[in-house]
């Protein structure tokens, strides 16, 4: 199993690398610092987290840890991928620009782009003109779930509540303008996937990313996509730790007998190379007992984390119920102690008051 440590070093080995004899180390050196400045910038990450996130309640002490890992909603960031994610998608767009695997990059689920835009960037760091950055999304935020169709989706998180997810079109492209990276190598993809990605004219993929979080989301980007990766190329995934999501990752696995083993990135993201099994199969120490324990690990940390990640939603219920018990409290302890309750409450005393004295003279004077 190669890990987060082999991407990481393979990114930033990569990144400074020459990729031909004409390529100065001063060139080299400065394509790494714009790509390292890009990533940084991106996730906000320069400022240490000084962003802050728009789940305080579920996370009470934010930080650059967080960031490190893409646990937090962002207030200004342009992805909330995370600096682990964005490191091991360096790692897999330049990896295949470096052994020539053909094919665009793509991410279903895009949210304000900053994951597209990286990628977009690394292409303009390295010169390539010929591949395209496919950006596809909603724009409206996540469908409501299917409950007939995909119940693990109805029995799950309600994405298509959350209006933080949902980011116009236009926003995006200006934060693509903003980098300077909006170009005719962007191609904005709009609509739900199952209405989009069956008609997109793309030929082969290089890197094929899915942030789409539901099972239909998920399973509609593999169905789809999955056959124009190129062997050698990289399927990334954002949210393996959502039930729904790993759910259609293992039952599109299973359906076509894909073996490539499962990497871990960090809590939530996994990838794999299409084609890496028999690529391990030729290799003379390599056999199924390998593979298949890499996947009982992953299957593992992944088990772990969505339990963690679980507990973290109870937790953000929790302080939203306890945030509301308090605001009701807050208003009532303001209306009791306001001016005209007061009034209405001696005003209600003596008119108890008379009716005890009158009920009193009444039965004094009966015979």
């Amino acid at each position: 199993m190669t890990g987060t440590a082999t991407y990481a070093e393979t990114a930033e080995t990569n990144s400074q690398a020459d990729q031909g004899e004409s390529q100065s180390a001063p060139d080299s050196e400065l394509r790494a610092r714009y790509i390292d400045l890009l990533r940084e910038t991106l996730t906000m990450s320069l400022w240490n987290a000084a962003d802050g996130n728009q789940m305080e309640a579920m996370f009470p002490a934010h930080g650059a840890a967080l960031r490190e890992d893409g646990r937090d909603w962002p207030k200004l960031a342009h992805t909330m991928t995370g600096v682990k994610r964005m490191k091991n998608l360096q790692f897999c767009v330049e990896d295949v620009i470096a052994r020539g695997v053909p094919g665009d990059f793509i991410e279903t689920g895009v949210w304000r782009g900053g994951s597209c835009i990286f990628m977009r960037g690394i292409l303009a760091a390295y010169g390539e003109r010929d591949r395209k950055v496919w950006v596809a999304d909603s724009f409206e935020g996540l469908p409501p779930p299917d409950a007939e169709k995909y119940p693990v989706d109805a029995a799950g998180i309600a994405f298509h509540l959350y209006p933080q997810l949902a980011i116009p079109m236009e926003e995006v492209q200006a934060n693509f303008r903003s980098y300077g990276l909006l170009d005719d190598q962007v191609v904005m993809l709009k609509g739900f996937f199952k209405d989009t990605l069956p008609h997109a004219e793309i030929d082969k993929l290089a890197v094929l990313r899915l942030d789409g979080d539901m099972y239909e989301s998920t399973m509609d980007a593999l169905t789809n996509l999955y056959s124009k990766l190129s062997d050698g190329g990289y399927l990334i995934v954002d949210d393996y730790a959502i039930p729904a999501c790993s759910e259609a990752i293992n039952d599109f696995r299973e359906a076509y007998g894909i073996t490539d083993p499962m990497e871990v990135i960090d809590w939530t993201g996994v990838y794999w190379q299409k084609g890496s099994a028999k690529k391990r199969a030729l290799e003379p120490d390599s056999g199924d007992s390998e593979t298949a324990l890499t996947d009982r690990y992953t299957k593992l940390f992944m088990d772990h984390e969505r339990i963690a990640q679980e507990n973290r939603l109870h937790a953000l219920t929790i302080s939203r119920l306890q945030a509301q018990n308090l605001a009701t409290a807050n208003e009532l302890a303001a209306v009791r102690s306001s001016r005209s309750l007061r009034y209405v409450a001696k005003v209600r005393g003596s008119l108890a008051s008379a009716n005890r004295i009158k009920s009193r003279l009444i039965r004094k004077n009966q015979p």
